[in-house]
């Protein structure tokens, strides 16, 4: 089972992003609870293609008690 933190959310995205051969570099991180009760971690990203061009993400990452704890994360 995996804890919602924001060390374990910045290694959420930045996996995320080598697997798709990318450099995501974390800027900014926060712990919120959305209008269901849900902790959240919003983090600013600045992420790097291999191919250069840099643009900028916001990613959300939460914890999935039904799936055992997994991390889960849009952007």
């Amino acid at each position: 089972m995996q804890v919602l933190t924001i060390e374990s959310a910045k290694a959420y995205v930045a996996d995320w992003h080598a697997r798709g051969g990318e450099t995501a570099d974390i800027e900014g991180a926060a712990i919120f609870a959305s209008d269901d009760g849900i902790e959240i971690v919003r983090l600013n990203v600045t992420v790097t293609p291999d191919q250069g061009g840099a643009y900028v993400a916001a990613w959300d990452v939460w914890s999935e008690p039904l799936m055992g704890g997994a991390l889960y994360g849009e952007c």
